[in-house]
C-alpha cells in the first residue's frame, strides 16, 4: 500500500484525485481522512505522478 498525505483541499478534490491515480496507475485508490491510499507499493510511480501533476514537494519514505 501506498499512502499520499499532506494533500489538503475539500473532501471532493480528494476524490477527484483518486479516481485520477486509479485511471493514470491502474491500480485501486481511495480516501481515507486525510490520505490517499494506494493498492500496491508503487512510491516511485505516484510520485512520478504528483510531481507531473505540479506537486511542488514529494516526500517519499517508510512509516
Amino acid at each position: 500500500m501506498t499512502c499520499i498525505a499532506g494533500l489538503g483541499g475539500a473532501e471532493a478534490e480528494r476524490e477527484a484525485l483518486a479516481r485520477e491515480l486509479r485511471k493514470a496507475l491502474g491500480a485501486g485508490a481511495r480516501v481515507e481522512g486525510d490520505e490517499l491510499v494506494v493498492q500496491g507499493a508503487l512510491v516511485e510511480r505516484v510520485a512520478s505522478w504528483l510531481e507531473a501533476r505540479g506537486a511542488q514537494r514529494v516526500v517519499r519514505g517508510n512509516a
